[in-house]
């Protein structure tokens, strides 16, 4: 009897030891898991400043979505009326161009970062909590009806002409900055997204190219206007590619586990 107690005792002893083993090691791998976690996600619970569209409502987002929506086409068509049949062309290329870029970009951020999340964590005015595609999404359709507004009345970006070789420079390195960002966004989101993110930037360059035809166009004699205004696209994307990259960074802590 003394001899079976002295097993039994024996095998729970093993047992208990067994899993404090167990529980250590996961205990451990949590913490090392946890240690992988992006800052941002690791303090998302933290007081932050907050965007808009962190709380906001489907229902309101896509008010807001389809209220500027609407300023795009009214301010396309009134743009569209007052140019000559060449101008009018170059105009439905670009528009075109613009709207196969929005459509596949809204639809890729859909999918990966309609989520709430925080972004650019420890940097003074910019940290806060936002809701990337909707964020992004919002702010292509505001900076497309601004821009068709604009030159509705004829209003274009101004560049003095005595600077026109240093801002073709800048334009150049805006460019290659913002190609080594397009590589660094795909290299931080899962695998599934990259194809259909290469095809975002594909067409956003398709964009750039038939839009910047058409400035070229209506000012013919404004190379300071043209490199002006393709200036401005370049920068806004990559103002939009940095805030994608900490979205897709903020889940990088999914793929670690």
């Amino acid at each position: 009897m003394a001899n079976k107690l002295q097993n039994r005792t024996g095998v729970y002893l093993f047992f208990f030891l067994f899993f404090c083993i167990i529980f250590l090691i996961l205990r451990q791998y949590a913490a090392a898991s946890t240690h992988l976690w992006p800052l941002a996600a690791v303090h998302f619970d933290e007081p932050s400043a907050e965007t808009p569209t962190f709380k906001m409502t489907e229902e309101d987002f896509i008010n807001e979505q389809d209220a500027l929506k609407l300023r795009v086409t009214l301010a396309h068509d009134k743009l569209l009326a007052s140019l000559p049949d060449a101008q009018q062309i170059l105009l439905k290329n670009a528009q075109s161009a613009w709207q196969s870029y929005y459509e596949k970009y809204a639809g890729v951020l859909k999918n990966q970062l309609d989520e709430p999340v925080k972004v650019f964590y420890g940097i003074e005015g910019q940290e806060r909590k936002t809701n990337i595609y909707k964020d992004i999404v919002l702010a292509i359709l505001e900076q497309r009806a601004t821009d068709l507004e604009s030159w509705v009345q004829g209003r274009y970006v101004y560049l003095d002409p005595g600077e026109v070789k240093e801002t073709q420079e800048m334009l150049n390195e805006e460019k290659r900055l913002l190609y080594a960002d397009f590589l660094l966004n795909n290299s931080t989101m899962d695998r599934i997204f990259i194809d259909p993110m290469q095809e975002v930037q594909n067409y956003w360059y398709a964009f750039l190219q038939s839009n910047t035809r058409f400035i070229e166009d209506v000012l013919k004699n404004s190379a300071s206007v043209k490199i002006a205004e393709e200036l401005l696209q370049v920068r806004r994307m990559h103002d939009l590619t940095l805030l994608h990259i900490e979205g897709s960074a903020f889940f990088h802590r999914e793929r670690e586990e």
